[in-house]
């Protein structure tokens, strides 16, 4: 455990030093628990571990300005938390949603094409791709376009 006098410290030296053993102690000091207050937030590791890697590396692009910030601990913590928030916001956030559920409903519903006809097959495709966010949508009309044109 750092104490807040030798986080301080680290600081200052990242700040004006732009010293990189003193910002990998931070980073390695604050990393797992940052890690483990992002996965608190997304129930997901890897992209809990992503966020928290991208905090800490803006941390080190901006650690001029870094003697600014008061409480480095609570700065980090609130930087983690608004990127998770962010994520949770986003279009890959939903997407990723999605595709979890259309994989936990393929494990639950699978199916063969001799117990579907093909226009149900269809409408279940239309369903799911009507549920994506606009972006999402317009990339598979487009696709879908785009391999009826190739059929041709």
């Amino acid at each position: 455990m750092i104490d807040s006098q030798l986080i301080t410290s680290l600081q200052t030296s990242v700040s004006k030093a732009s010293d990189e053993v003193a910002y990998k102690k931070l980073y390695y000091y604050f990393h797992p628990l940052l890690r483990r207050f992002a996965f608190n937030l997304l129930g997901n590791t890897e992209i809990a571990d992503e966020i928290v890697s991208d905090v800490l590396l803006k941390l080190w692009i901006m650690r001029e300005k870094m003697d600014m910030v008061q409480d480095l601990k609570l700065y980090l913590f609130k930087a983690t938390q608004n990127a998770c928030l962010n994520y949770l916001k986003s279009a890959t956030h939903r997407n990723n949603l999605l595709t979890e559920q259309v994989t936990e409903q393929d494990a639950v519903y699978s199916f063969t094409e001799s117990e579907y006809t093909c226009s149900e097959i269809q409408q279940l495709i239309a369903n799911a791709v009507n549920q994506l966010p606009p972006n999402a949508r317009w990339f598979f009309v487009l696709l879908k376009s785009t391999v009826l044109a190739m059929r041709r």
